[in-house]
């Protein structure tokens, strides 16, 4: 136990003087001021038990400026922060509801080749999973309005022609630290999806092996493949109107 305050040992020491009727009237004040301080000192130390407020979470259009922050050098020249705010916002803020509404809230990790400020679903595990390459596709890119289908705005991420990783997953790895795509205990296989044409014959994924820690580019076995563990991280560029 803390040893006692100066303050306390006299504000006891004049209450109990204070019940054996030992204080003249005069005083009595004094006590009562005193017994306000302590009260005071007790509130304050017990204020440091007290944890403190959570931040309020960035939303919005803040919170992808944030993320901006975080681009290297290089890639904020290739697309200021005025262009991408721009963009975002243009259309009754057409792209910021979409990057909003995906996995996560999004997460805008880079620019493309173009200057389109790139934004991906957040989280490490795939999403849609469980669904053949066709269905998951159609998934991502269409939906039904009135019974006919219209785009989404997001698409699948590119793969490469020599089995190495686009330059898309590439910047998202660099950007995020992580994996393209992993399990959530890093022990089990995950794939994802990549734009492989409407009919292809051997679909490409992007597939994480727990052995190495790595992602690798490679053909799947077939169109007609599902499988929980396989699914897709969907890519969202900010194009300019």
């Amino acid at each position: 136990m803390s040893k006692p305050s100066k303050i306390e040992q006299a504000v006891s020491f004049l209450e109990a003087k204070k019940a054996a009727d030992q204080i003249p009237a005069r005083l009595q004040e004094r006590i009562a001021a005193l017994g306000g301080v302590r009260s005071d000192v007790k509130e304050s130390l017990s204020a440091k038990d007290v944890p403190a407020e959570p931040a309020p979470e960035v939303t919005g259009i803040a919170r992808f400026k944030e993320q901006y922050e975080m681009w290297k050098p290089e890639h904020k020249a290739n697309c200021q922060w005025q262009e991408v705010e721009s963009r975002l916002l243009a259309n009754d803020g057409h792209f910021l509801k979409l990057a909003e509404a995906m996995h996560q809230g999004g997460i805008l990790f880079g620019v493309d080749k173009a200057g389109n400020p790139l934004i991906a679903d957040g989280g490490v595990e795939p999403i849609m999973a469980g669904m053949n390459y066709a269905d998951t596709r159609r998934a991502v890119m269409f939906k039904e309005i009135e019974g006919g289908q219209a785009p989404t705005g997001y698409e699948l991420f590119p793969y490469s022609d020599n089995y190495q990783k686009s330059a898309e997953i590439s910047a998202f790895e660099d950007f995020t630290k992580e994996p393209f795509i992993r399990s959530e205990n890093k022990k089990e296989y995950r794939s994802s999806w990549l734009e492989s044409g409407e009919d292809p014959d051997w679909p490409r994924g992007a597939f994480f092996s727990p052995g190495s820690g790595l992602v690798y580019e490679d053909d799947d076995v077939s169109t007609a493949l599902s499988d929980p563990r396989l699914g897709v991280r969907r890519l969202l560029r900010v194009k300019k109107s």
